[in-house]
Order: structure tokens, then sequence, then C-alpha cells
């Protein structure tokens, strides 16, 4: 990859929305993020442990899952793959609950809270930037509430 491709990529990044671009050529990986994010881990393979460490509660009460990458959504392992979770289904922390495809790469999203899928709110196979809503959980404690 040369310093024309890279220059293109922090200008596509800084034309979006996105926070961060990750481009994979052979076996070159480039990432490219604003800001002062902290820097990578040096396993760039997995996924992060959880899409929303800080998870913002939806006005309701609700657990807003947002997409941390710019790419489509796949409620299912991929584009064809059976959904992982429906409204209603109960989800652990940490669970892989849908998909983002971003550069031909599916990446997890997962649970920030234990909880039940109130809503899945993105299409499948549409596109998402990031911060995009993805789904919304009803947190475990604000079932307790609600069932006490």
């Amino acid at each position: 990859m040369d310093r024309e491709r890279i220059t293109n990529l922090i200008s596509l990044l800084k034309s979006s929305a996105a926070m961060e671009l990750a481009v994979k050529e052979g076996d070159l990986y480039v990432r490219v993020r604003r800001g002062t994010a902290p820097a990578p881990s040096a396993d760039t393979t997995s996924p992060t442990p959880s899409e929303d460490s800080n998870p913002a509660p939806a006005p309701t009460g609700l657990v807003q899952v947002t997409a941390r990458l710019v790419g489509f959504f796949h409620p299912g392992q991929g584009p064809e793959g059976e959904p992982l979770v429906e409204p209603g289904d109960h989800v652990h922390q940490g669970q892989t609950i849908a998909t983002i495809e971003s550069l031909r790469q599916i990446t997890a999203v997962t649970a920030p809270v234990a909880g039940t899928v109130a809503e899945i709110v993105a299409e499948p196979r549409q596109p998402v930037q990031f911060g995009d809503v993805l789904l919304l959980l009803r947190p475990e404690e604000l079932e307790a509430c609600n069932s006490g």
C-alpha cells in the first residue's frame, strides 16, 4: 500500500461520520482513527469485547447497542445467517447478538449488558454509520424493578 492510498483513506474518513476506518490488503492491515483514541491492541483480528463499554441508556431506560464501525448490519452471523436474537430473547453480557460487515470482514456486535432484546432497530443488510442504534436492550436491573 503506497502513501497515496493511505492519504485517500484518510480523506475518506474525514468526509464521513465514521470514527475509524480499517483496510486489509493481503498481509497488510491499516487502521485510521479520528482524534486521540487509544492505540489498538496487538491482536487486531478479534472483535472488541463489547460494542459499547459504557452503554448510554435510552430515554425509556433501555440500553442502545450502537454501531462501532461503518458497514452493513446483519442480524445473523453474516448476510445469509439466521438472526442470532429476536425481540423478547434474553441475552448475556458479551453475547454476540448481530454482526456488521465492513470491507468484506464480519465483526461481532455484542450485548453490553445482560437483559432482554426489546427491539431490533437497524434493518437487515442496510448500511450503518458509526453510532447508529442497532438494537435496544432492556437491562436485567430494569426487568427486576418492573417485576417487583
